[in-house]
């Protein structure tokens, strides 16, 4: 992450608001994010969090609506994603 890198520190020692576009996504839907960046299907992630498969998809619809993508891919790659 370039904010990170500027002030000498490592991305996950940012706090979560900075790593998710000052608030904008929930503390899981970061986490749900950050596996949809490793091509994880909804049914790992939620063997992953230890949440079901319909929270996740609940989750995943959510960071596609409030980073205005339409798919996981776009989600993904999203410059406000990082």
């Amino acid at each position: 992450m370039e904010a990170a890198e500027q002030f000498g520190m490592d991305a996950e020692a940012l706090p979560i608001r900075l790593r998710t576009s000052f608030g904008q996504l929930s503390r899981r839907e970061v986490q749900v994010l950050d596996h949809l960046r490793l091509g994880l299907t909804n049914r790992q992630i939620a063997q992953r969090l230890f949440v079901s498969t319909n929270t996740v998809n609940k989750h995943v619809h959510q960071v596609l609506r409030k980073l205005n993508v339409d798919n996981r891919v776009q989600a993904a790659i999203h410059p406000q994603a990082w």
